[in-house]
């Protein structure tokens, strides 16, 4: 794989303590096979498990936060798309989200759509000092909640482009590692 100065790596196993499945690291130097990131820490040249980190899935995504987030939404995979995924992609970054997809009609039916299962201690949480209504109207609150933040992040004012406005990045800086 080519790797140079500043690109951005996603490592892809555990080490000792020393690099975490899953982490992102951005590249300082090059030195005979090794490569030392921005904080410091080597990866070793028998360390080989990493690929380019400019882009992950949402899943990899959760629990992180960084500036700007772009979401790649193709009509051929939107089967996967639901509500609960397509919040976790979106509500990735601090300043900025785009969404870029072919078929803006399609992807609001697909993020429309819930995959949330009750559990079982919430389907009987109807208690006499909880009622049936009061539980309904606490699941009703959680779903115009989402259908709110959802339908901002599609309104004719958010940013909706289409993949081909992605241009490739770092190209003409790689050497081979």
């Amino acid at each position: 794989m080519k790797v140079a100065v500043g690109d951005k790596l996603l490592l892809q196993a555990n080490r000792a303590k020393q690099f975490v499945n899953g982490e992102l690291v951005e590249v300082k130097s090059l030195q005979a096979g090794s490569i030392t990131q921005i904080d410091g820490r080597v990866l070793p040249s028998d360390y080989n498990t990493f690929t380019h980190g400019y882009a992950v899935t949402s899943h990899a995504a959760q629990g992180k936060t960084v500036d700007a987030v772009f979401v790649v939404a193709s009509a051929r995979a939107l089967s996967s798309v639901h509500r609960e995924q397509f919040y976790v992609s979106i509500s990735r970054g601090r300043d900025e989200c785009r969404v870029f997809t072919d078929d803006k009609e399609l992807l609001r039916a697909h993020v429309t759509d819930s995959c949330a299962r009750l559990a079982a201690i919430e389907a009987i949480a109807v208690t006499p000092k909880r009622s049936l209504l009061a539980f309904a109207r606490q699941i009703a609150q959680r779903v115009v909640l989402t259908a709110r933040r959802l339908h901002e992040a599609l309104s004719p004012s958010s940013s909706i482009g289409h993949p081909s406005e992605f241009t490739k990045a770092q190209q003409g800086r790689s050497q081979s590692i």
